[in-house]
């Protein structure tokens, strides 16, 4: 073999290990999972689970469990994780990332709330009305239940 192939082999197996190398570097985040009951023990469907500060999170299921990824780069930090639904208390607890699994289950009490001047928008997220800088749209119950004509030509 010539001085050419061995360059060539050098390069090809240097190029094969920079290549892989992030990928095999790069490490895994902390995989955190729970439940979320209520009264009684009872699962919480739709309890939004998450560590804020990440912007990281999950819902619950039928069964009220859940899970979701922290990502690696929080590992070795303190966060908290927030459990919330409407009609509850939310709950927080402090938990430590360290990239092994974590399991946090919450019990969440139920609490009166009011909808009135209360908006949700399309992310999820809860505002007072007046707090909102965009286009607003109000519908009355009427509206909602209103059927449009299926013939078009009758209307």
């Amino acid at each position: 073999m010539g001085m050419t192939g061995r360059i060539s082999r050098f390069l090809a197996v240097a190029g094969v290990v920079l290549g892989l190398a992030p990928a095999l570097a790069q490490a895994q985040g902390t995989a955190i999972s729970g439940q979320v009951t209520g009264t009684g023990g009872a699962p919480v469907v739709g309890a939004s689970v998450s560590i804020p500060t990440l912007r990281a999170g999950g819902f619950t299921d039928e069964t009220g469990h859940y899970s979701f990824t922290a990502p690696a780069s929080a590992n070795g930090t303190t966060v908290t994780l927030l459990a919330r639904r409407l009609g509850f208390q939310p709950s927080s607890a402090s938990v430590s990332l360290t990239g092994a699994p974590l399991t946090q289950s919450f019990s969440l009490s139920t609490a009166a709330t009011q909808l009135q001047g209360v908006v949700v928008t399309a992310l999820g997220l809860t505002r007072e009305k007046s707090q909102l800088g965009t286009a607003q749209q109000q519908l009355s119950n009427t509206e909602i239940n209103q059927t449009p004509r299926a013939d078009r030509l009758a209307s």
